[in-house]
């Protein structure tokens, strides 16, 4: 085997091992301080109306946790699938808010989808925040047929962490 040969050799293998320690999964030594759950409040809701959600973050921790949430649920990141697992349009307050487009432009939607209203608050620990949002505000879901609805969004304590929701889901009927 010639010196070159060797040396491409070396340099594929090496390459290879790098890519495949850089794509595997780390192990993480953090734990979310909070857990995040949803439900929806009906089963099945009509063509054309609001599709609410409810959400529940628990301190989990054995420490009081501060804690920083829009009302509207938009520190969140919902998502809306259809049955076969495809992402719903957005609309245009999810145009803004959906996280699908880098540099969304404000000029696009309603300035009352752009107002936001914070709130903050300790949590104990074992203590729930509640809040209700509406995921036809973001998402089409104007059609009849099954959705399924997740939501992601930092833990409050390291945001490093994505605390991510079970999967809730809402049939829409005509």
């Amino acid at each position: 085997m010639k010196i070159s040969d060797f040396f491409r050799l070396l340099f594929t293998v090496l390459a290879a091992v790098t890519i495949v320690i850089a794509q595997s999964p780390r192990e993480s030594s953090a734990q979310a301080a909070v857990s995040l759950v949803i439900s929806a409040a009906q089963d099945h809701v009509r063509a054309g109306t609001a599709v609410p959600i409810k959400a529940t973050l628990t301190n989990t921790s054995n420490a009081d946790i501060f804690v920083i949430r829009d009302r509207g649920g938009r520190e969140c990141k919902i998502e809306v699938r259809d049955i076969k697992g495809d992402l719903m349009p957005d609309t245009a307050a999810g145009y803004m808010w959906n996280g699908h487009v880098p540099n969304p432009d404000p000029a696009r939607v309603s300035p009352e989808d752009l107002k936001g209203s914070l709130e903050s608050g300790t949590l104990k620990p074992g203590e729930k925040l509640e809040w209700a949002f509406n995921a036809a505000k973001f998402y089409e879901m104007g059609q009849p047929g099954k959705y399924t609805i997740q939501i992601r969004r930092p833990d409050p304590e390291n945001p490093a962490i994505t605390l991510k929701s079970n999967v809730a889901t809402v049939t829409v009927v005509p």
